[in-house]
């Protein structure tokens, strides 16, 4: 049986991480970390793009100057169906969605926001090379 190593769980957990995470750009002027947490999950549940029950934005960073932010996601899989957010209008500035430079998983294309009945599609991995 294999010894428990904690540096191992803290790599796994940093990689899940940066898979978890997107980039949210084009922020409005003066919004909060928990505004945007609370804007992202409605927009989110709204468009029944989450997996389990609940908001799937569990945190959020903001840049100093406010004009981007990153928003960390319950589960990679979620992460990947936040890309439905690709301009979406948060106070009158669509938002843009990538991926972190740091990313290394695979990950969807952006797609078109999606109404309350459309079921969010399985898309086949894409792999991106260099940025």
């Amino acid at each position: 049986m294999e010894k428990f190593n904690p540096q191992n769980l803290s790599t796994s957990l940093l990689q899940t991480k940066n898979e978890r995470q997107l980039y949210i750009g084009n922020l409005p002027s003066g919004i909060s970390v928990q505004h945007l947490i609370e804007v992202l999950n409605t927009a989110l549940i709204n468009m029944k793009a989450n997996i389990e029950e609940g908001g799937p934005v569990i945190n959020a960073w903001i840049s100093s100057d406010g004009h981007y932010a990153f928003a960390e996601f319950r589960s990679a899989e979620e992460a990947n169906r936040g890309f439905a957010l690709s301009n979406v209008s948060i106070l009158g500035c669509q938002l843009k969605i990538g991926r972190p430079r740091v990313a290394t998983s695979v990950y969807p294309p952006p797609i078109a926001s999606l109404s309350r009945k459309q079921q969010m599609p399985l898309f086949p991995p894409i792999l991106v090379r260099g940025r």
